[in-house]
């Protein structure tokens, strides 16, 4: 029984990048097993392989609404203590959620190693968070970074630590 790979990303005799573009158009999964070559409307924009690189286009429209939905978004740290238990996201949204009285909604995404992003639904909000800075969680501290756009490296101090998103040139500071 032998195997074949039909995915040239994963397959170990990829066709070059001049083969992919001749062939024929992606067929969705719906319309392989329909036997036709319709295809869905996709949501997303499609993927190309620029160099040895994938590439992805992003318009202008899109990037500019990422941008402004960062501008009423705060980064945090965790802090805790050697001998600390440490908080699972669902316990550090509980306890922030008890703290915070907004008014509309807010999210947060845990993005690993102590550090989290809050979203806000609001202006206000946002504000009314950033103002109150650091929240003791007794145990451990939750420290505030505001996201930047373009974070220029000269303004950061030696106690800080600098975090690059690689989507589109967005900055953030992160403090440590």
């Amino acid at each position: 029984m032998t195997y074949t790979c039909h995915w040239p990303c994963v397959s170990e005799t990829a066709p070059s990048v001049s083969a992919m573009v001749q062939s024929a158009a992606p067929m969705s999964f719906v319309a392989a097993l329909a036997g036709s070559q319709a295809l869905e409307d996709r949501p997303y924009p499609s993927p190309c392989i620029k160099g040895d690189a994938l590439s992805i286009k992003i318009c202008q429209e899109e990037y500019r609404k990422r941008v402004e939905d960062c501008k009423n978004a705060l980064r945090a740290r965790l802090t805790l203590n050697k001998g600390d238990k440490p908080y699972s996201a669902r316990d550090v949204r509980n306890k922030v959620g008890n703290l915070w009285k907004t008014t509309t909604g807010w999210k947060m995404v845990p993005l690993g190693r102590g550090y989290y992003d809050f979203i806000f639904d609001s202006a206000e909000d946002f504000k009314k968070i950033w103002v109150v800075g650091t929240i003791n969680l007794k145990p451990g501290l939750l420290r505030f970074s505001q996201w930047t756009k373009r974070l220029q490296v000269s303004d950061t101090k030696a106690d800080s630590c600098i975090a690059l998103d690689s989507v589109g040139g967005a900055s953030t500071r992160v403090l440590a």
